[in-house]
């Protein structure tokens, strides 16, 4: 969720373990060096059109036909899709913090009809 919702789980971590922050990012490597050797990572969304070369975009798209050749071949099989209409966000969100339910959480919205 952010910085300071990163930090916050970082205790929670074991030796060896990993934090990946998604918006904004940790200010401070949360244990003194050499203690849990944790590992901090960044998920910079659009990162690679800036600085990605041939080379990364080939891993990229590479990677990405493999994954999908799995699909197809059902060697790798996609978590199911939990869908809840957007009026019952509250306790959908409340569902998916408590871990009511396993899969992807998807939020079904329609357009508001005009009157």
């Amino acid at each position: 969720m952010g910085a300071e919702h990163a930090a916050a789980l970082a205790p929670a971590l074991k030796a060896n373990g990993h934090i990946v922050c998604i918006q904004n990012r940790l200010t401070e490597w949360p244990d003194p060096p050499f203690t849990r050797c944790i590992s901090i990572h960044e998920v910079a969304l659009g990162a690679l059109h800036q600085y990605g070369d041939d080379a990364d975009w080939r891993d990229l798209t590479t990677a990405g036909q493999r994954i999908l050749t799995c699909l197809a071949e059902q060697t790798l099989r996609p978590e199911g899709c939990v869908i809840r209409d957007f009026r019952d966000l509250p306790t959908f969100l409340n569902d998916l913090q408590h871990r009511q339910f396993s899969g992807k959480a998807l939020v079904r919205v329609t357009p508001v009809e005009e009157a």
